[in-house]
């Protein structure tokens, strides 16, 4: 993350959708940010949340949401 806070200083994730996928947690989400040319950005995103006993254990980023579906096994 500080890599990219290194380009987008305010950068943030807007969730917008969940979903249950057994021990993990599909979720799609609009990356935001502001560059230092001041250009604005925004894309989509997906993340796979991994949990047992109620916590997180793993995390992984996907450029694409339809990869992080793909990655549990499930169509978006």
């Amino acid at each position: 993350m500080a890599r990219i806070r290194d380009v987008y200083p305010d950068f943030h994730v807007e969730p917008a959708r969940f979903v249950d996928a057994g021990d993990d947690v599909v979720v799609v989400g609009t990356a935001r940010g502001t560059a230092a040319s001041g250009v604005e950005a925004q894309w989509k995103q997906g993340y796979v949340w991994t949990v047992r006993d109620g916590k997180a254990v793993v995390f992984r980023w996907f450029s694409d949401p339809a990869e992080a579906f793909a990655a549990v096994g499930l169509e978006p």
